[in-house]
């Protein structure tokens, strides 16, 4: 799913719990993280704007949007493009 500027991420948690929602190169380095706090049970949808932690913008390429609760993988990664 290309996208430029930003790319708007949904998901649901079965429970409440601290969620991590993170932004991943092609080589599993941690680049951006969207969400890192306690949510309730239900759907929720964080927005990445295509840039890194500091606020610097990432070049083209894949990315991966991976959820943690309670610092478990919650399903599969999704896959980014960034097209500029």
């Amino acid at each position: 799913n290309p996208f430029n500027p930003a790319v708007t991420l949904a998901y649901r948690i079965g429970r409440s719990g601290t969620v991590t929602l993170e932004i991943l190169d092609v080589r599993g380095q941690r680049v951006a993280v969207l969400v890192e706090e306690f949510q309730e049970a239900g759907g929720h949808e964080a927005t990445w704007q295509g840039l890194d932690e500091k606020g610097r913008a990432l070049p083209s390429g894949t990315y991966l949007a991976r959820l943690l609760v309670n610092g478990r993988k919650a399903g599969k990664a999704a896959r980014l493009s960034l097209i500029k």
